[in-house]
């Protein structure tokens, strides 16, 4: 069996074009280690609420929410609602926030300006999880944050930064 050639018109030359443009620049090792520390920040994201989940139904939560229920003067039958609420509140979060990683890491890997950009905001955002963070359990968070802000730091270096203008200057031609 031989290799086909790449031909204008075969799918190999639209896939490159579309990925970078018709003349990528060469990609910088700096932006495939922030690609990496973004899969690891997902993973991070990932891990961080399977131990918010653990937490949201241990007996520990489950008093905390009786007690502010008794507070509050409302029913304990509604112990169960509230603690459904945070694991589910926690699963669609975990779900969005490692999409948008994935995302992010995906479309820096190919040069894209509005995802280092993204990607930053998304970093910055993050930064509350570290408010009331509790240890060791809050290691992966912790490690999601350094992991994120780190990424994206690296995409603003100045290799990195006229890859990704040299990768919008290819798009433009």
């Amino acid at each position: 069996m031989t290799k086909q050639p790449n031909l204008p018109g075969s799918s190999n030359s639209v896939r490159s074009s579309f990925r970078n443009g018709p003349e990528s620049p060469p990609h910088p090792r700096l932006v495939s280690i922030a690609v990496v520390l973004l899969w690891a920040t997902a993973l991070m994201q990932t891990l961080a609420s399977v131990i918010a989940t653990v937490y949201a139904t241990s007996d520990a939560r489950r008093e905390s929410l009786l007690a502010q229920l008794a507070a509050s003067g409302k029913p304990a039958s509604k112990l169960e609602m509230m603690v459904s609420t945070s694991v589910v509140t926690v699963v669609v979060a975990c779900i969005v926030t490692v999409g948008a990683y994935l995302v992010i890491a995906h479309f820096v890997g190919q040069g894209r300006s509005w995802a280092r950009t993204l990607g930053a905001a998304l970093a910055l955002l993050t930064l509350v999880q570290l408010v009331g963070l509790q240890y060791p359990t809050g290691y992966p968070t912790l490690a999601q944050t350094v992991f994120g802000a780190l990424a994206m730091l690296l995409c603003y270096l100045p290799g990195p930064n006229a890859y990704f203008a040299a990768v919008k200057e290819s798009r433009n031609k």
